[in-house]
């Protein structure tokens, strides 16, 4: 019992298993000695020193000569302060023990590790009823299929010990040892398991344990992105207006439904080709553009990461009508585009730029959205003889689609629209603060479909139809509008807020921090390759190339030997996007697609088609924030023509795009008076909105430069039984 209870704290410490210290039950156990302090921390430096139990007695053993005072003990790999004098009160956390720790169990017939004994360490006391209790939890994996999968617990108790091991909360059949062992694992075996133990006393069951494939499925068609070309250049046309849309709820159902209603697109382009007739031109071609397959980024349940992959796909294709464009040859350029539309027409702005950078461009960004990332604001605008963007603050995407874009003329036009909410901005109030000094007005409309207003304002702008204290802006900036030349007064990276009732308010936008995690080393991280195709670089990245399909097959899906490679990695604390340099390597003009997979789910692509020569950071984001679990990696390279397209990948890392300190809200009563007391991360806006019935949200105060801690006063109260509050992060 010795020997394996050793191994196990060995095979512990090696694969990441960890240990449950267990507080003692009875407060009358104490050691001949001394009340120490407990800390509840793992093979490592005490973390919590002042924290003190009453339930807890700890024995200093000064020589490996001299036995413990009691006899038997179990070693649990948790580390704990020991006092050197009896005379230290507890609480001082002025030595800690350079070794392991011991657990004692006060039952008969406990025979595990009897007579350990160590110098310099502590013991903790625990008097036991006799019900089992894990010491080493089984610990998740990736493994090949074909290969053999381990899982183990370390268990004590009262003789006799049973166990039964689930796959997926199903019992598995004749799995009753402390090991589970699975040969030539296939797809049937991989899933969660977990092993329940017992005893005449009770039963106690592990944590969830996964089992990954490490690997690519090869059997999903991977297919090239289809889009629609544009129309050819009319005779006489020197100028072009393109107008397109952004992501849509769409590919999201699984039922026959109605395509989204995109018709806006048309109707714009509409009233500017009647306008600029009526303004006397005729050399412009006013066209929309849809890419509504594009358009729904896949099935994702979050609604924010089907709009990034949707964001995604809208570069892609920005890329390939730029180059369109340019082979065109027009004269001037109009691109307007809303929500994840803004993507596609930056992109195409820069594939203008290089292909024909004499082609004069004007982009206009409605309501863009910016990516989970929001790297759209440091990007839009750029590439472009000049830009400008209209949005509005709105309940549906929030921060995503609000911005000083620093290379563009910006307009906040919530003001402009009928009936806004107006909400007062607060600064900061600390504990001697209740009534925070107010330093302006926030305006947020209140309409479920406010994210589309931008478009509507546009389209008045042209029609003429806008309120009078937004006369100077929209369509008249434009040059089918007659107001390129009349620029000076709308630099890029100015803010208006036109119609706004409290001008001086102070800026709301939050930014979005990135926190990149350590590269990932294959040499540290398990994986696992095609059988060729697939060089491994230094530990630090990878090269695949995949095999050319038969000639003259022109198929959109691939059909030649494909190439992946998939890695192991372990996450521990939060992640929601994975980061890596890619560049197409080969030379021969191949159309090799790049796909990656989060476990078993397409999170990105990369078309050679498309991207810019040479090496390029690409983000993907998860479909969700995941955690402490074991995740396969996977990077997959399918060729389309008739030769074999090569990639470089490096750097590959996870990170976490966001603020991860949790936000909470309070309430308090300070001289009879209701306080609402916010706790969230230093040096951001929250706003706090309040509700009646949990539905229809109102906002209430906007709380700017927070310094982590805001009180403020709960507004007046209405007429409903029952007021509700909620905080976000604008």
């Amino acid at each position: 019992m010795k020997r394996e209870l050793s191994l196990w704290l060995m095979l512990a410490m090696l694969l990441g298993g960890s240990v449950s210290p267990v507080r003692a039950a009875d407060p009358d156990a104490v050691s001949p000695l001394t009340s120490y302090v407990y800390l509840d921390t793992l093979a490592g430096p005490p973390s919590q020193p002042n924290v003190v139990s009453p339930l807890v007695s700890y024995l200093y053993q000064d020589s490996i000569a001299t036995p413990p005072d009691q006899p038997n003990v179990i070693s649990s790999l948790v580390s704990y302060l020991y006092h050197d004098s009896l005379a230290t009160p507890p609480g001082q956390p002025n030595v800690v023990s350079p070794l392991v720790s011991y657990l004692y169990y006060d039952w008969l017939g406990d025979e595990n590790l009897t007579f350990q004994n160590s110098p310099l360490v502590s013991y903790l006391y625990q008097v036991g009823n006799g019900s089992p209790f894990i010491i080493i939890q089984p610990y998740s994996q990736s493994v090949q299929a074909g290969s053999t999968a381990t899982f183990g617990v370390l268990a004590d108790g009262q003789p006799t010990l049973n166990y039964q091991w689930r796959l997926n909360g199903q019992n598995i059949s004749g799995a009753t040892s402390s090991t589970l062992t699975l040969n030539s694992v296939t797809a049937a075996n991989f899933g969660g398991y977990s092993v329940v133990v017992s005893n005449p006393y009770g039963s106690v069951t592990s944590a969830t344990a996964s089992l990954k494939l490490l690997g690519v499925d090869t059997n999903i068609a991977c297919y090239q992105m289809t889009t629609t070309d544009l129309p050819p250049k009319q005779p006489g046309k020197n100028n072009l207006v393109i107008v397109t849309h952004g992501w849509q709820f769409w590919e999201d159902i699984p039922i026959p439904f109605v395509a989204p209603d995109i018709s806006w697109i048309t109707n714009l382009c509409d009233v500017i080709s009647n306008k600029i007739a009526g303004l006397g031109s005729s050399d412009w071609q006013v066209e929309p553009y849809a890419w509504l397959d594009k358009a729904g980024g896949g099935l994702n349940l979050n609604q924010f990461v089907r709009a990034d992959n949707a964001l995604h796909n809208a570069e892609d294709i920005g890329t390939k009508i730029g180059r369109e464009i340019a082979e065109q040859g027009w004269a001037h350029v109009h691109l307007i585009g809303h929500s994840a539309g803004a993507g596609l027409i930056q992109k195409a702005a820069e594939a203008i730029y290089k292909n024909a950078p004499g082609i004069e461009v004007h982009t206009t960004f409605l309501d863009p959205f910016l990516g989970l990332d929001k790297h759209g604001l440091s990007e839009y605008g750029t590439n472009a003889d000049w830009s400008d963007s209209y949005f509005d603050h709105d309940t549906v995407t929030g921060s995503y689609t609000e911005g000083r874009l620093p290379n563009a003329y910006n307009a906040d036009v919530t003001w402009t629209e009928s009936a806004p909410d107006i909400t007062s901005i607060y600064a900061s109030g600390y504990a001697n603060q209740l009534y925070p000094q107010v330093l302006g007005c926030f305006a947020q409309t209140p309409l479920l479909d406010s994210h589309s207003y931008p478009h509507e304002f546009y389209q008045e702008t042209v029609l003429g139809t806008q309120k009078s204290c937004a006369v100077s802006l929209g369509f008249s900036l434009s040059k089918e509008g007659g107001g390129w030349n009349n620029h000076a007064s709308y630099v890029a990276g100015q803010l208006s807020s036109p119609c706004e009732e409290c001008p001086g308010s102070p800026s709301i936008f939050n930014q979005s921090p990135l926190n990149l995690n350590p590269q990932v080393n294959l040499g540290l991280s398990p994986y696992a390759t095609s059988p060729t195709g697939v060089t491994t670089l230094d530990l630090s990245g990878f090269s695949l190339t995949s095999g050319s399909p038969p000639p003259h097959t022109h198929l959109k899906s691939s059909t030649g030997t494909l190439s992946w490679i998939a890695v192991g990695l372990t996450i521990t604390n939060a992640v929601n996007f994975i980061q890596f340099d890619v560049a197409f390597t080969d030379t021969n003009a191949a159309e090799g697609l790049l796909t990656v997979y989060w476990d078993t789910n397409q999170i990105g692509t990369g078309d050679e088609r498309v991207v810019s020569p040479g090496l390029a950071t690409h983000r993907f984001f998860l479909p969700g924030t995941v955690t402490n679990n074991v995740y396969v990696l996977g990077f997959r390279l399918d060729a389309f023509d008739d030769t074999s397209p090569s990639i470089t990948v490096t750097n590959v890392a996870t990170g976490f795009a966001g603020v991860t300190q949790p936000l909470t809200l309070g309430i308090t009563l300070t001289n009879n008076t209701p306080i609402l007391q916010l706790t969230g991360a230093s040096n951001y806006n929250y706003l706090v909105e309040s509700s009646t019935n949990l539905l229809d949200w109102t906002p209430t105060a906007l709380l700017v430069n927070s310094n982590g801690t805001m009180l403020f006063p709960v507004p007046a109260a209405t007429n409903s039984n029952a007021q509700f509050f909620r905080a976000v992060m604008p």
